[in-house]
């Protein structure tokens, strides 16, 4: 039990990938859709320079180049990578359908999205933004530099609010308890282990699968203030959720 946990107004993921998104609500840290959710694909810099550029060129159909599907059978996909900012989208365009009737739907999702991550971010004081490496064969050694850039962007681009950043860092065979933390500079927390969840009821799981139960031990160090409307509407969520 934690008893004197940092607590924030707002708390965003960069993404990697699902992992983040997924990871912060189960934690009940994330409560709101937001732009980076179940976004494969760009780097974090890449992704500081699309909050910090107001998500301009964000999403255009001319830059959208279909891959393949996802192979999810409950909610099967085309997967479409944007050929200007590296981003994949694996759920958001249903299987089968032409690019054009669905285009504008998804594009309106994020734009409701970014609009919202602005919205929480200006109206807040304290911010916790969080990244997660995402396992698996394209996994790739990320630079503290990089993450020390990427949060300055951010605080030049939201002055006046106390930014901090969450890093967790991918390292293939490094166990939990040997996990490495670093404390990159006052704002900045980084830990590194592999949280890498390999099988599920004894079903072999993807490499680029994540230990939320894992992750939700340090996670629990951290507290989203909501008021007693958001506790419920996240209670009603995660219930309904469960249920599927």
């Amino acid at each position: 039990m934690f008893f004197n946990k940092k607590k924030y107004n707002f708390i965003f993921g960069m993404g990697e990938a699902c992992s983040c998104s997924s990871a912060l609500r189960s934690s009940n840290l994330q409560i709101r859709s937001l732009p980076f959710d179940w976004l494969f694909g760009s780097t974090f810099l890449g992704r500081v320079d699309m909050i910090v550029n107001d998500f301009e060129n964000f999403l255009r159909i001319e830059d959208l180049e279909l891959i393949g599907d996802n192979g999810i059978k409950t909610h099967l996909c085309d997967i479409y990578r944007n050929n200007f900012n590296g981003l994949i989208f694996n759920h958001d365009f249903l299987n089968g359908l032409q690019l054009e009737s669905e285009f504008e739907k998804v594009s309106l999702k994020y734009k409701r999205r970014e609009n919202r991550l602005y919205e929480f971010v200006n109206k807040s004081e304290k911010i916790l933004v969080v990244w997660i490496d995402t396992p698996g064969v394209n996994w790739s050694l990320k630079k503290n530099e990089d993450f020390i850039e990427g949060h300055k962007k951010l605080c030049q681009k939201f002055p006046h609010k106390q930014i901090d950043l969450l890093v967790f860092c991918y390292e293939k065979g490094l166990d939990f308890k040997n996990k490495k933390y670093e404390k990159l500079n006052d704002y900045i927390e980084k830990y590194t282990f592999d949280y890498h969840k390999t099988y599920h009821k004894k079903k072999l799981l993807p490499d680029y699968a994540v230990d939320e139960k894992m992750l939700a031990k340090i996670l629990k160090k951290y507290e989203l203030d909501m008021t007693l409307k958001e506790k419920w509407e996240n209670y009603c969520y995660k219930k309904f959720k469960n249920k599927k």
